[in-house]
């Protein structure tokens, strides 16, 4: 019996082999405490006539699916999230760096599908409370795509990523997954965090990336089938970092000025250790290799330090891409 509250909300999911076929959760994550607004979207099809009467008619009205959307969040882990890292950016590739004196770690290093993700979708099921008996109702959509997200770390907080989705369609017929969690999942936090340009460390107290896949996802056709979701415009990748007026600020505030690109932007967190006493840490390392700087220029704002917010867009180098998110966990598969 559950608390008939949030409190035993549960948040599933699996990868799709086919677009829109429904695959049985298989990997699962705690929600944070903002929960998640992911609805369905149930439209009306009326038909408005002359000669009948003044009234819309019921025996008019169709009502049809068309699919779902909302968001999600949750706290970045050591283990168990490079699965919305894969559906977040789309490709992964995975290796042991050293099986022998490490058999225990695994490198996931995802980085944007050069295709939008085509071919890459997921069944995603919420677990939602009712309060009279507890049952805990699975609502369950196919057809998953990330179409935007969000890295967030700031200074007192836990590390936390952001997803928008949209679905092809909704089925709450199937049955509720049974969550599971690995033991050792613990969230990565600000304590865990540092942040380097080029070859500075600065000093930060908030970051924050978000990636736009600005995907068509409303190609519906004849027969109420929804196609699936391709990109329409060019991929937006922009975040912007907060410090304080710095010396090591300087050479950052230079190329601004300039137009000139700076890079690597890095953000690592990391955590524990994976094998006993092999010093190999839970590792989540974000890597931007240029970023175009549209930040503003140091104002003194009153009595105390002069704080610092840059903006910037994440560029792709010759041959690179613009930002790749390397993961280091226990997990042997995403």
């Amino acid at each position: 019996m559950s608390t008939g509250t949030g409190l035993s909300a549960q948040f599933g999911l699996a990868t799709e082999t086919t677009f829109g076929t429904y695959a049985a959760p298989n990997r699962f994550l705690p929600l944070t405490s903002d929960g998640e607004s992911i609805e369905d979207r149930v439209e009306w099809l009326q038909t408005d006539e002359l000669g009948g009467g003044i009234f819309r008619k019921s025996e008019r009205l169709r009502v049809y699916s068309a699919g779902a959307e909302g968001d999600t969040k949750f706290y970045v882990y050591t283990r168990g999230s490079g699965i919305i890292f894969l559906h977040c950016l789309g490709t992964v590739t995975t290796d042991q760096p050293d099986a022998t004196s490490k058999p225990n770690e695994y490198r996931h290093i995802f980085t944007p599908s050069p295709t939008g993700k085509r071919g890459l979708s997921a069944t995603v099921q919420v677990g939602r409370p009712r309060r009279d008996d507890g049952t805990v109702v699975p609502h369950t959509y196919v057809g998953g795509k990330v179409t935007q997200f969000e890295i967030s770390a700031s200074a007192g907080e836990p590390i936390t990523i952001s997803t928008s989705w949209n679905f092809a369609s909704f089925d709450h017929s199937r049955p509720l997954a049974t969550p599971s969690y690995p033991a050792d999942m613990r969230p990565l936090t600000f304590l865990d965090a540092t942040l380097q340009v080029g070859a500075s460390s600065i000093p930060v107290r908030e970051f924050s990336l978000s990636f736009d896949w600005s995907l068509e996802t409303d190609a519906w056709t004849l027969g109420g089938s929804k196609l699936e979701p391709v990109i329409g415009d060019f991929v937006t990748i922009e975040g912007s970092l907060t410090t304080w007026y710095l010396s090591s600020i300087e050479p950052i505030l230079t190329a601004f000025r300039t137009g000139a690109t700076v890079g690597p932007l890095v953000v690592r967190a990391q955590y524990g250790e994976i094998d006993a006493g092999q010093s190999n840490p839970y590792q989540v390392v974000i890597t931007l290799p240029a970023v175009g700087l549209k930040g503003k220029a140091p104002t003194v704002g009153g009595a105390g330090p002069i704080e610092l917010e840059l903006s910037f867009e994440a560029l792709a180098p010759a041959n690179t891409a613009p930002v790749t998110i390397e993961y280091r966990t226990r997990d042997a598969t995403p």
